[in-house]
């Protein structure tokens, strides 16, 4: 007999025929995006680090990615042919990619050091992300774990990192030269 009366928290984020998982990530997504883009705008033109906000939208965007992908939507239908042909590793590049590019800008371009190597966060934190969620994959009915993914991830945070750092660089101008100290030999 099905059950009346009150919906529970799950139930009440669903739309018709989607999962509730589903339907709240990608109603975080278009919030996020709203959030964004708000932001942006208000963001002077000439701060180069304004496209930080770009993570709120990239990380919601993966997460909603995520949940169709653990609900098995990509096991079955017209995207199964896509991914079949290459468009799994493309995406897995891209994703990951803008992943690190907007932890470029959000974090400013900011690196740890570990020994005498200096890390940039735009590449650890992404790559601890992805790394867990590519193990996560064994456990799931709908997913497999595959090492070709994770090397796509860091090919893509690389280049798209790299392509923060030059334009962050670009945006910034010049640095403005160091004033030289007075030599004491030049006072008379």
């Amino acid at each position: 007999m099905p059950r009346r009366g009150r919906r529970g928290p799950a139930e009440a984020c669903t739309l018709p025929g989607v999962p509730w998982l589903i339907a709240c990530a990608a109603i975080l997504f278009v919030a996020a995006t709203i959030l964004a883009i708000t932001t942006l705008r208000r963001t002077p033109k000439s701060d180069p680090w304004r496209w930080r906000v770009l993570l709120y939208p990239q990380v919601t965007l993966i997460l909603f990615i995520l949940a169709l992908a653990y609900d098995g939507r990509f096991s079955r239908g017209p995207v199964t042919d896509l991914l079949a042909h290459g468009g799994d590793k493309l995406g897995h590049l891209i994703l990951f990619g803008m992943l690190a590019l907007a932890t470029h800008y959000a974090t400013r371009g900011r690196a740890m050091r570990l020994g005498p190597v200096r890390l940039p966060l735009a590449i650890v934190l992404p790559l601890t992300f992805a790394t867990v969620e590519e193990a996560l994959q064994a456990l799931s009915p709908h997913r497999t774990a595959d090492p070709v993914d994770l090397l796509c991830d860091v090919i893509g945070m690389v280049l798209f990192w790299r392509l923060g750092v030059r334009l962050t660089r670009r945006s910034s101008g010049p640095t403005p030269a160091a004033p030289t100290p007075e030599s004491p030999h030049a006072r008379a």
